[in-house]
Order: structure tokens, then C-alpha cells, then sequence
């Protein structure tokens, strides 16, 4: 289930709950390019391409899924930026899913220097990421 431009505020009250493994994730994605500029990206977990996507500044999108078994659960998104194509892994399990780094409401703010999750213990977008190395052909 996806919702589509949704306006977000700067940041969520609280992205935590009691961490359920069998729970549903969800994903944000905030467009925080600046400059009014939109957001251009594809997503895709393994073999499932969702297709082209866009966002106005300051507007969110997110989707929920179930967690596959055994930490495999991967989405990743590839971005278009003034700089360039960028790609990232928005949710991979081994990161969002262990010691104080879970989350079970995930949600990022897409910048031009890279993606910045919501800390719900600082209550910012200050755990921040590099893009990938390598473009993953989406």
C-alpha cells in the first residue's frame, strides 16, 4: 500500500514503538532538495520495479510491506539530482532492523549530499548517509 504526495512536516513526533520483527515496516522519503526542486526516483525491492516516481519539495511518500524472514528485506531507490543519478538502499534490514538503529517507521529526508533518517532519540535527520558507490541499473 503506498500513499503519494503527502505534505510532511519537518520532522515526525515519534517514529518509535516496540519493535515488532513480524510487524509492518514503513518507509518515508521526504523531498528536502531545496531551491523548490523536485524530486525524480525509482524504487524496487529484489525483482519488483515500482516505476517512476516525482515529489515536490517539502512533500512525502511512503509505503508499508511485511519483513521477509531471516534479515533479507532490501528496497532501494535511485534518485535524479542536479548533480546526477544517485541510488541508495532505503531499507535494508541488516541496518534498520538492529541494536539503536531499528526502525520500525522509517523515514528520510533526501538531500543533495544524501539521504538523513529520522532519530528519534535526537528528534532530527541527523543520522545521515553517502550516496552508494555504484549506480544499480533500476
Amino acid at each position: 500500500m503506498a500513499k503519494n504526495n503527502i505534505s510532511a512536516p519537518n520532522g515526525p513526533s515519534s517514529t518509535k514503538s516496540i519493535f515488532n520483527p513480524f510487524g509492518k515496516i514503513t518507509v518515508q522519503i521526504i523531498n528536502d532538495l531545496g531551491n523548490k526542486q523536485t524530486l525524480l526516483y525509482h524504487y524496487k525491492l529484489k525483482d519488483d520495479y515500482f516505476g517512476n516516481q516525482s515529489l515536490q519539495f517539502g512533500q512525502s511518500w511512503l509505503f508499508k510491506f511485511w519483513r521477509q524472514f531471516f534479515g533479507r528485506t532490501l528496497f532501494y531507490c535511485s534518485f535524479e539530482l542536479p548533480n546526477g543519478r544517485h541510488w541508495f538502499d532505503i531499507y535494508r534490514d541488516h541496518r534498520e532492523s538492529s541494536g539503536d538503529n531499528w526502525c520500525q517507521k522509517c523515514v528520510w529526508k533526501i538531500r543533495q549530499t544524501g539521504p538523513c533518517r529520522f532519530n528519534d532519540v535526537s528528534k532530527q535527520f541527523d543520522s545521515c548517509y553517502p550516496w552508494n558507490k555504484s549506480l544499480k541499473e533500476i
